[in-house]
């Protein structure tokens, strides 16, 4: 059912081995495995060295043809053929009912065309002073998500991003708006999603659990590896407008819905985001000014 996608370049052994495993250890078997990797075939780190010890037949290695995370993401997806791509960031890891639970859901749900679920958020970082410090949160599920009105799921996803190593997408959903822009330097994903939303809020499904967990560490590929050898025509996307004239463009348009709602609504957005900016400060802090959330 399932094509898990994993974009790589040059990640520690330990975690891409980690990454794999998780895939590997799901108790729902009906997946293919394919890995993009961008580093040079001669590396020491490259996919075919550090896994060149595994034999399952659903594990497919290919050699990153393009530049940067969508590539990789997109040239591994369409290497599939099956009606559900999962995507899976080289350092971080599933827990084991992912995959079975998630069928469950399409199962019941058969229009499904996005899934997300909360991510573990495991901060492995080291202080300018040399101290190791481990933090643990939680990230990516939507406060009062079922509360929120079609029409505005998409605005809130366009400001509080989902997390990556969660998300499932229908292969066919995924041919129709085009995939993941490859020209984006960053926030590839919440593009994508974003523009899934709004054509399709009703078939979008959000697992109020945690699904996998999330690596922040020194080495962070998809804050530098995956992004390695950027090249003129990719830009960042910047969000139309600040959130506070996009939120009263909303209620200029649609006068009809009633105040406590509005209220409601910037009120859960300012949290998440607040949230937000909270842990990258945390997180830049504790790597001497870094950020990577």
């Amino acid at each position: 059912m399932f094509d898990v996608v994993i974009p790589v370049y040059k990640t520690e052994p330990k975690h891409l081995r980690e990454a794999i495993d998780s895939v590997l250890n799901q108790s729902y078997e009906e997946f293919q495995i394919y890995i993009s990797d961008g580093t040079p075939l001669e590396h020491e780190w490259h996919s075919q060295k550090i896994l060149k010890d595994y034999d399952d037949p659903r594990l497919h290695i290919l050699q990153q043809e393009g530049k940067g995370v969508s590539n990789a993401r997109n040239q591994a997806g369409q290497r599939g053929i099956n009606p559900y791509i999962a995507t899976l960031d080289s350092d971080d890891t599933w827990f084991e009912l992912k995959l079975e639970y998630c069928s469950q859901l399409i199962e019941n749900f058969s229009d499904t065309k996005l899934i997300w679920g909360e991510s573990q958020i495991q901060a492995e970082l080291i202080s300018p002073k040399g101290e190791c410090h481990s933090i643990t949160s939680f990230g990516g599920v939507l406060k009062g998500w079922d509360k929120t009105l079609p029409q505005h799921r998409g605005f809130r996803v366009l400001w509080t991003p989902l997390m990556t190593s969660t998300q499932i997408y229908s292969r066919k959903i995924m041919e129709e708006v085009g995939w993941w822009d490859e020209t984006l330097f960053w926030g590839e994903d919440t593009d994508l999603n974003v523009k899934i939303l709004e054509s399709y809020p009703h078939d979008c499904i959000q697992i109020e659990a945690s699904v996998g967990t999330y690596r922040v560490h020194q080495a962070q590929t998809t804050k530098g590896g995956a992004t390695h050898g950027l090249a003129e025509g990719f830009f960042i996307k910047e969000r139309p407008d600040t959130f506070e004239n996009m939120i009263q463009h909303l209620k200029q348009n649609e006068p009809n819905i009633d105040a406590p709602y509005w209220d409601w609504l910037t009120s859960v957005m300012n949290e998440e985001r607040n949230s937000g900016a909270t842990e990258r400060i945390q997180y830049s802090m504790l790597s001497g000014g870094r950020s990577y959330v």
